[in-house]
């Protein structure tokens, strides 16, 4: 069920608010397996759209289509980038870095809050839609 699905949503950000606050206080180690573990279930969750938008086919409209592609582009660069800067020892340069990683951490957060908004309106329109569609078969 849709709603389901957001409440998931719900859980799944509340999850990664404990811990982006958690990492604040985390060691170099910690930090860095936390880090991992962030990337490969991003990873897996990237693959779990693509395959759910693979098998909906037509349904999934050219738009969501197109989000999708713009996104994977955008993380690949993320982490291409990241992988890139790994071995920088500079001290300007990794505050460079970490400024950086801030903003990217930043826009995708405002990403995913525009995704939330999206998802909402998504679900009440199918919702919406399948009601209408429940009223024309009677």
């Amino acid at each position: 069920m849709l709603s389901d699905q957001l409440s998931a949503l719900a859980q799944r950000t509340a999850a990664g608010e404990e811990r982006a606050k958690a990492a604040e206080s985390q060691g170099r180690d910690a930090l860095t397996a936390a880090a991992t573990e962030a990337r490969k279930s991003a990873d897996d969750s990237a693959a779990n759209l693509q395959l759910a938008a693979d098998t909906a086919g037509d349904e999934v409209t050219n738009w969501w289509n197109g989000v999708q592609v713009a996104w994977s582009a955008r993380a690949q660069k993320l982490r291409d980038d990241i992988q890139d800067k790994k071995d920088e020892q500079d001290a300007h340069r990794a505050t460079r870095r970490a400024e950086r990683a801030d903003a990217d951490a930043d826009a995708a957060v405002l990403f995913a809050l525009f995704a939330i908004e999206e998802a909402e309106y998504a679900v009440l329109d199918a919702a919406l839609a399948r009601m209408e569609a429940d009223e024309l078969t009677q």
